[in-house]
């Protein structure tokens, strides 16, 4: 045999061949050995370095999972749940309080306990106080509160979760006071007064009016108008306004001063005609009586006596043989033309 060594058509070990396997040799049995590529240069059969190979590992893993989430629509992830809860109390610090311990605190706490509720979205206030409520975050939640009567029912807020939220809201009371005083006439002025919205949570709150001197407690800061209604004989006073601002409890007055229109009035004085015994008006007489001008008459019937108004008067009548007494007659703040009937009895009539 020739010594010299016959030409391959293998690689000799440790060259690359072009391809990710550098050399193939038959081994035992007629098996196939590949030895794995040792040069760093070798290049794949995409024609790139090999340093790649690991990029474009990551590349496919990540194409991959996008193509997961592209082609199978139900793939979900599951929500986190947070607490969400509300601590309601009453505020301690407003003029006129006193702080936990004292009764108008304890009062108005168990009260603020009992009644007061809070919810998640616009209408729904059913929870209580620290009452523990599951939401799906993260999120966005609208806070809303309970109203109740003479108190400022606290703002609705809206609230991102994105954890367990543990919260404190105050509801601060009415403390204020409107007075309003009427001068001038005593018989029953029916007045109104419009205040601001929260004016109708306040118990003191009537949708009509109200009557003569009355004190508005407790009411909200705010504006309030007070008309005044006509009034015969007097002229009505304008509507007033008034603003309650500032730290509670603050106490604003108005007093609507009505004017008389007019002086005088008169009073006149009949006496119904009677047939047992006898005719009693021609001999009848009555007298009127005051304070302020003293006793006068006697007049007989059907006599106009004009009297100054806004004086209290007594009417008194004379004594008829054979019939009884008169009672005499009370006109307390007298105005406007007045006439008095009266008829005598006679004793035989029991």
């Amino acid at each position: 045999m020739n010594s010299k060594l016959v030409k391959s058509n293998e690689a000799p070990r440790g060259k690359p061949r072009g391809n990710l396997l550098c050399r193939s040799s038959t081994g035992y049995a007629g098996r196939v050995f590949a030895e794995p590529c040792e040069a760093k240069n070798a290049i794949p059969s995409c024609g790139l370095p090999q340093g790649f190979l690991a990029k474009k590992g990551k590349f496919c893993a990540l194409l991959g999972a996008f193509l997961l989430l592209t082609f199978i629509p139900r793939v979900a992830f599951a929500q986190a749940t947070f607490t969400n809860v509300y601590i309601l109390d009453v505020a301690t610090n407003y003029p006129g309080s006193d702080y936990p311990g004292g009764i108008d605190y304890l009062t108005r706490h168990a009260l603020i306990q009992n009644n007061a509720r809070w919810g998640i979205g616009i209408g729904l206030t059913t929870n209580i106080t620290g009452q523990n409520v599951p939401t799906d975050g993260p999120d966005y939640y609208v806070i809303n509160f309970l109203t109740m009567t003479n108190y400022y029912v606290p703002t609705s807020t809206s609230l991102y979760l994105t954890a367990d939220s543990w919260n404190t809201n105050l509801y601060w009371p009415y403390s204020n006071t409107l007075s309003v005083t009427i001068a001038g006439p005593t018989s029953p002025v029916l007045w109104s007064v419009a205040g601001p919205s929260e004016w109708i949570n306040s118990s003191a709150y009537q949708a009509s009016s109200y009557t003569n001197n009355y004190d508005l407690t407790p009411i909200p800061t705010g504006q309030y108008t007070v008309t005044f209604p006509a009034v015969a004989g007097w002229t009505a006073p304008a509507p007033v306004t008034t603003n309650i601002t500032g730290a509670s409890p603050l106490t604003n007055s108005i007093t609507g001063t009505y004017v008389l229109s007019t002086t005088s009035s008169t009073l006149t004085v009949q006496f119904k005609p009677t047939t047992v015994p006898s005719d009693v008006r021609p001999t009848a007489r009555w007298w009127v009586d005051s304070t302020a001008f003293g006793l006068q008459g006697p007049y007989s019937n059907n006599y106009v006596k004009t009297l100054a108004v806004s004086n209290d008067y007594t009417v008194s009548y004379s004594a008829v043989r054979g019939y009884k007494f008169l009672a005499s007659t009370n006109l307390d703040n007298f105005f406007g033309d007045r006439i008095l009937t009266n008829t005598y009895i006679p004793y035989s009539n029991n």
